[in-house]
C-alpha cells in the first residue's frame, strides 16, 4: 500500500510531493576566472570572481539553514533542504528564475533512466552531464534507508560557460522510489515522476553594490570545488559493485567536458 501511495503521489502533478529523504550532489560546469588570493569583498565586487562569489553564497545559505549534505544522512535533510531553497528563492543575489517541469518515466535500467533524464532536461549544453550525475547519485546500498522510500535526488549546479558573462544557479530535482531490503541493498521501481529545473541568474550588479555587506555576513570564501564537495551527500556504498563500475566508465565518456565531479 505504501508503494502504491508513493506512485500516486509521484504521478499526480497537482499533489504535493511527500519525500522520505534527500540525496544531494553539487555540480560545477564551466570556467572560473576568480583570481586566487583576493579578498572576500573583491570576490563579490568583481564580476570576474563571481563563480566563487556564487559558490560562497550557496554555502552560506546552506550552512545558515543547516543544509550541509556532506555531513548529513539522507533521511535528515528534507526540512533543511526546503529552507535552503527558500533562501535562494528570496535572495536578491539570484534573479530572473525560470522553471521547467517535465513528467517522465523512471526506469529500473540505469542507462534508460539516464537517457530519459537527458531527454526531459530543458537545456542541451549540460543535459548529458546532469543526467549522468543524477543517475550516479542513486546508491546501490544504504546504511540508513530501509523499506520503500520516496527519495528526492537533488543537483545544485553552478553553471558558467566561457562565452557566457552571467553565472547561473540551477536547482534540479528528481523524485525516485527506492526499495531497500534489510541488508541495505537498493532496488529501483519503475514509475512516473517529474524532473523539475529551477534556473536563476546571478545578480552581478547587486553583488558588486553589496560587496562590503556580503563579505561581512558570509565571512569565508568557498571555491567552486569546495562547493561541489559540501553539497554532495556522503556515499554510503561500502564496496565497488557493477553499478559503481558502470558510473566510472560513463564518467570517462565525458572527460573532455570542463566539469568537477
Amino acid at each position: 500500500m505504501r508503494f502504491a501511495n508513493s506512485i500516486l503521489l509521484l504521478a499526480t502533478a497537482s499533489l504535493a510531493f511527500a519525500f522520505d529523504a534527500v540525496i544531494s550532489k553539487g555540480l560545477w560546469i564551466g570556467t572560473d576566472s576568480t583570481k586566487p588570493g583576493v579578498s572576500l569583498e573583491k570576490i563579490f565586487a568583481d564580476r570576474r570572481n563571481h563563480v566563487t562569489a556564487t559558490s560562497s553564497l550557496l554555502q552560506y545559505y546552506g550552512s545558515d539553514n543547516s543544509y550541509v549534505p556532506r555531513d548529513m544522512i539522507p533521511a535528515k535533510g528534507m526540512n533543511s533542504y526546503d529552507a535552503f531553497k527558500a533562501s535562494v528563492e528570496n535572495s536578491p543575489a539570484f534573479i530572473d528564475v525560470t522553471e521547467s517541469k517535465v513528467q517522465m518515466y523512471a526506469d529500473t535500467d540505469l542507462e534508460e533512466l539516464q537517457e530519459a533524464i537527458r531527454s526531459a532536461y530543458p537545456y542541451q549544453q549540460d543535459g548529458s552531464l546532469v543526467a549522468l550525475n543524477l543517475v550516479s547519485s542513486i546508491p546501490s546500498k544504504s546504511l540508513t534507508l530501509r523499506g520503500t522510500q520516496v527519495v528526492l535526488f537533488s543537483l545544485v549546479e553552478v553553471f558558467k560557460p566561457s562565452k557566457q558573462e552571467t553565472v547561473e544557479v540551477r536547482l534540479i530535482e528528481l523524485p525516485i522510489v527506492l526499495v531497500v531490503d534489510d541488508q541495505g541493498h537498493v532496488e529501483l521501481m519503475g514509475h512516473l515522476t517529474q524532473l523539475t529545473v529551477l534556473t536563476y541568474k546571478v545578480n552581478s550588479e547587486w553583488l558588486h553594490e553589496s560587496a562590503p555587506l556580503l563579505a561581512e555576513y558570509v565571512k569565508k570564501a568557498t571555491t567552486v570545488k569546495e562547493f561541489v564537495q559540501i553539497f554532495t551527500t556522503l556515499d554510503e556504498d561500502e564496496e565497488e559493485d557493477e553499478f559503481t563500475q558502470w558510473v566510472s566508465s560513463n564518467r570517462r565518456l565525458y572527460r573532455n567536458f570542463p566539469i568537477a565531479f
